[in-house]
């Protein structure tokens, strides 16, 4: 039997150090506000100085400044008939991204648009990578194209405000190819705007699905781009994403009449030993407003306080199970002072909607926990509204063994099972994040428990190598990967 490796990047310094409490893009900043560019049906909308200029609007969950900006687009008309590009990016010379007050619909328009300007900045140097060509229903190819900067001058903002950014390209003197903004899959609040006007305040035009090609199947229009804030280092120490494609809520309450009241709960793997001070997750209200987004989804029925609780691991096979579960109860508190987040409305395969939040709770006290320990996470609600129960969001990824839900009195008065998707009829785990305030991972990269391969790496050949990024220039003093055993062909005889 021999080893091959899937690497569990997790790279360590050894020494501590403060780090923000936020989800952390690749290059350590703090990821603000993210909409993804749409690879499957995605169309660039021209957007160049001086017109035409294009913005969409997002709204300040964070309080810290902007201080970088990234965003997808590409060239229109270029190498349309070519799968892949032959030859170099036309090229911009720069950007002019601009950053507006709210109009809120109903004010002046039926829409709601960018007005007083509120920031204005031309960057020059900025990251332009190619980043994948797709398809259109037309048999025309779009090479689409990531672009990265940091701003001359953070923008100021203030949490819960609606703002709208505009990008728009600078063309060299000649060109033939303008610049277009990418569409987006994630939509928010009203579409984007477009503007022809020039002027402060610019006249603003609704863009809709109409005005794209026939073949765009959203009903809305949104523009791809990510905002974030640099950070020292990434604070994450477990990470499983929520599922934002066939995602389920699994009810998870408090029921102070009921001891056995069921609750959800899931395992994770301390890495390095610093104790955890913030959890964050995901949720949502079932049967609340299943077939349509709400007027106002900022305003969900609520939820008075959660419980959350951490447990030792007994490993599958212990105890008669077949699967591994909570043990012994190592930390509980009651939290009401968190935030709730609204992420998205999601229409699941099945044609009903689920609304879902975002979590972020600072631990009243740090639990500390053992390196190479494996611990479970139980977090129930108690709902402010008993007509909607909350029910905790699975994951995307996967990890050891699935989670479970049950109760839980005492070691020898519990009852856990495994947990089904309704409609896939599989196992899930649960979406939830583990930060600290001491910050010591380098960077993170976990393995893929759903359809992960063996890659074969050996001291001679062939060897397997993977690429990071120093975000912090702190010396690699621990690394720590995964392996899986596998059969060579001469083994399998």
């Amino acid at each position: 039997m021999s080893l091959v490796v899937i690497t569990m990047l997790a790279l360590s310094t050894g020494v501590a150090w403060a780090g923000e409490e936020t989800s952390t893009d690749a290059s350590g900043s703090v990821v603000k506000w993210q909409q993804p560019p749409d690879m499957e049906y995605g169309v660039n909308i021209q957007s160049t100085e001086v017109e035409p200029i294009v913005a969409d609007d997002w709204r300040c969950e964070d309080p810290r400044p902007v201080t970088d900006v990234h965003f997808w687009g590409s060239y229109i008309g270029w190498e349309t008939e070519t799968e892949k590009p032959q030859s170099r990016l036309p090229g911009v010379k720069g950007f002019v991204i601009r950053i507006y007050e709210d109009v809120p619909t109903g004010v002046d328009q039926r829409y709601s648009h960018p007005g007083k300007l509120s920031h204005e900045a031309k960057v020059e140097e900025f990251e332009e990578n190619y980043v994948a060509s797709i398809l259109h229903p037309d048999e025309t190819y779009e090479h689409k194209v990531y672009y990265s900067m940091d701003l001359p001058e953070p923008f100021e903002q203030k949490e819960g405000t609606i703002y709208w950014i505009s990008i728009a390209a600078i063309m060299p003197d000649e060109y033939k190819y303008p610049w277009g903004w990418e569409t987006s899959t994630r939509h928010w609040n009203d579409n984007a705007c477009g503007s022809v006007s020039g002027g402060d305040p610019w006249d603003w035009d609704e863009i809709t699905p109409g005005m794209l090609p026939q073949w765009y199947p959203h009903e809305t229009v949104d523009m791809a781009f990510e905002l974030t804030v640099g950070s020292e280092s990434p604070p994450i120490k477990w990470q499983q994403r929520p599922d934002m494609v066939q995602g389920i809520n699994v009810i998870s309450l408090v029921d102070d009449d009921n001891p056995e009241s069921m609750t959800v709960a899931d395992d994770w793997l301390c890495l390095d030993g610093s104790q955890v001070t913030d959890l964050h997750f995901w949720g949502s209200y079932p049967g609340w407003y299943p077939d349509k987004v709400p007027r106002d989804p900022n305003t969900p029925p609520g939820i008075k306080e959660f419980k959350v609780q951490i447990y030792s691991d007994v490993p599958a096979v212990i105890g008669g199970e077949e699967f591994s579960r909570p043990g012994n109860l190592r930390y509980e508190v009651w939290v009401d002072d968190f935030t709730e987040t609204y992420v998205d409305s999601i229409l699941l395969p099945w044609e009903k909607y689920e609304h879902k939040y975002r979590y972020d709770i600072d631990l009243p006290k740090p639990f500390p926990q053992k390196r190479d320990t494996i611990y479970w996470l139980n977090i129930a609600a108690r709902p402010l509204n008993h007509t909607y129960p909350w029910g905790w969001e699975n994951s995307m990824d996967r990890w050891n063994d699935f989670a479970v839900r049950g109760w839980y009195a005492d070691p020898d008065n519990s009852k856990w099972d495994l947990i089904y998707h309704p409609r896939t009829e599989r196992h899930i785990d649960m979406a939830f994040e583990l930060t600290t305030g001491e910050g010591p991972m380098k960077w993170l990269q976990f393995p893929d428990m759903a359809d992960g391969v063996n890659i074969l790496s050996l001291p001679e050949n062939p060897v397997v190598a993977d690429d990071w990024l120093c975000t912090d220039g702190k010396p690699i003093t621990e690394v720590h990967f995964c392996t899986a055993p596998i059969l060579l062909d001469d083994e399998m005889e």
